[in-house]
């Protein structure tokens, strides 16, 4: 046999050299892709921790704690926001003409202090420049928006924004309760009697709807609080009775029960108990049908507020607010107590016209009608029994609103526009 010694030829070299690009070459182009789609994703990824750096620093405050912090004025100011980004170069408050409405700076310096005037369109718009993210910087614009919380335009029905609450300062849930009656919490209960109502027909009677309900039931809110030793505790129990002959006699009544406090892990004492809630107009003198019932036979010392909403507007109201008449009555033992007046001190605002309120009038006063009885006291020898005040520091405010941070490359915006690249845009995070 002959060996061959000829090697390969120059031909036979560049045609392995073709066949080996045609296979190498797709494999290149998948490392390059992939090499830039590992590069965006964690340039995605960076942005994306930004934004939830803000968005979670923004969830603990209200909009007007926010717009404190970021306020200057129109002019960058390099002062630190510490609560919202770590490290940053600069923050200014953006002007956008929202609705048509005007525009203005939403804080004002005064002394040393920014204070809150707000936007008449309720919405603010913010830029945070040069925030520092894994040795890279980035810029951020803020939106915080609560106009879809307001009453719209030709509405009646006030938006959740509208309705005043009471404006408390320090509201610790370790020693307060705050529970919120909302209407459809209301219009669940009423669906729930329709339905027994249907039932009812079989017997004979005729059905009605959850709409023909609402108004017509009997509701009572029922507060107890309990003290074992050292532990206390507060249950809320809601109450609803139908007109006889709408439903069967064995489902006129419909309970609902809930502990609302205990302090066996705090250890902190009852301080304050806040009822919010909507009227029930056809509640009047000689047809109650809200009742308030408060039972503290361990005679805790605490304050209760009752807090009726704003549900309507205009002149129709105004009236409904005027016969407006519900019932609040407190048990304590008082046998063997030296002193047998209640330990409660009550707060409402059964004096206040929210019809008027809402219509701007100078006076919103009115007759408090309110039906008072302590223990076997009524009428004005309740009154004498125990402490009831008017609510004075209430209103409505931007509690809730619609929050968007948009993240943007550093240098994306423009301090003598006051505007963005968008072509430098990242990402965005909505809450």
């Amino acid at each position: 046999m002959k060996k061959d010694d000829r090697g390969v030829s120059l031909v036979e070299l560049l045609i392995a050299i073709v066949i080996l690009a045609i296979i190498v070459t797709p494999f290149l182009n998948s490392f390059v892709t992939s090499a830039r789609m590992n590069r965006k994703a964690k340039r995605i990824m960076w942005a994306t921790s930004v934004a939830e750096n803000i968005m979670e620093g923004m969830k603990a405050q209200s909009m007007e704690q926010i717009v404190l912090q970021l306020s200057s004025g129109g002019t960058p100011s390099h002062e630190p926001v510490s609560v919202l980004v770590p490290v940053y170069d600069t923050h200014q408050e953006l002007l956008v003409e929202k609705n048509g409405s005007s525009s203005h700076y939403a804080a004002v310096l005064s002394g040393e202090e920014w204070q809150f005037t707000g936007q008449e369109s309720n919405a603010y718009y913010f830029a945070l420049t040069g925030i520092m993210q894994d040795g890279k910087k980035y810029d951020a614009r803020i939106t915080l928006d609560a106009s879809s919380y307001y009453r719209a335009e030709g509405e009646t029905n006030p938006g959740y924004n509208d309705e005043e609450l009471v404006q408390v300062d320090g509201l610790d849930l370790k020693k307060d309760v705050l529970y919120v009656l909302d209407a459809s919490d209301e219009m669940a209960v009423c669906e729930e009697f329709a339905e027994r109502s249907s039932r009812f027909v079989v017997s004979g009677g005729t059905a009605k709807r959850a709409d023909e309900f609402d108004g017509v039931l009997i509701r009572e809110v029922t507060l107890e609080i309990k003290q074992s030793g050292t532990v206390q505790e507060v249950y809320l129990t809601l109450t609803y009775t139908a007109p006889v002959g709408w439903v069967a006699e064995s489902e006129r009544i419909y309970t609902r029960s809930m502990q609302v406090f205990t302090n066996s892990s705090s250890g902190e004492n009852l301080r304050n108990i806040y009822i919010l809630y909507p009227p029930n107009y056809n509640s009047v003198s000689g047809s109650v049908k809200d009742v308030f019932l408060v039972k503290n036979y361990d005679r805790i010392e605490c304050g209760v507020y009752l807090i009726k909403q704003v549900t309507g507007s205009g002149t129709e109201l105004v009236s409904k607010e005027m016969f407006y008449r519900p019932s609040v009555e407190v048990m304590e033992n008082i046998w063997g107590m030296g002193d047998d007046s209640s330990v409660l001190t009550l707060y409402n605002n059964f004096s206040t016209n929210l019809g008027k309120k809402e219509m701007g009038a100078a006076d919103c006063t009115m007759t408090d009608q309110t039906e008072y009885k302590f223990n076997s006291f009524t009428g004005a020898s309740a009154l004498n029994k125990m402490e009831v005040k008017d609510i004075l520091n209430k209103e409505s405010s931007n509690r809730i609103f619609h929050a968007e941070v948009r993240i943007y490359e550093g240098g994306a915006f423009d301090t003598s526009t006051g505007t963005f690249d968008e072509t430098k845009h990242i990402v965005t995070l909505e809450n």
